[in-house]
Parts: structure tokens; C-alpha cells; sequence
């Protein structure tokens, strides 16, 4: 999954969900002006989530790949040895 996707996925989300969206969106601002200290915070700790959880999946991705090129090497030799 790439970022366009996942950035696709979250304005989807707060397209469809209006009332939701901005609910959060009114919480995110009074606790950034209340406690900033704390917004910042749980701001960097979602951020490196994401980060995290993207890398994640850039592997996950490449492993699949690298498998389903493997398998096409094996059955292209099982097929010449035939």
C-alpha cells in the first residue's frame, strides 16, 4: 500500500463521516490549545506509528514479491525439465 492510498483511505473516511470527523477534529484543537505539551506529544507519538507501520508494510510487500518471482523462476524450470 502505498501513501496516496492510505492518505485516499482517511479523506474517505472524513468524507463519509462528517459528524465524526469533526468531533475529532474539535478535540485535536482544544487539546492543542489546552495542553499543547501533551498535543505535540501524542502528535510525534501517532507520527512514528505511521512511520512504523508503514515500513512495515513496504516489506511485507516486498517479501510477497520476492516470493511470487520465485515461484515463477521454479515453475518456468519445472516446465523446461519436462
Amino acid at each position: 500500500m502505498d501513501i496516496g492510498g492510505m492518505l485516499s483511505a482517511v479523506t474517505d473516511l472524513a468524507q463519509n463521516h462528517k459528524i465524526i470527523s469533526a468531533a475529532l477534529l474539535a478535540a485535536l484543537c482544544l487539546l492543542a490549545f489546552k495542553k499543547p505539551k501533551e498535543f505535540f506529544r501524542t502528535v510525534a507519538f501517532f507520527a512514528v506509528l505511521a512511520v512504523i507501520f508503514y515500513i512495515f508494510s513496504l516489506i511485507g510487500d516486498s517479501m510477497t514479491t520476492g516470493v511470487e518471482e520465485k515461484k515463477k523462476g521454479t515453475t518456468k524450470i519445472e516446465k523446461y525439465l519436462e
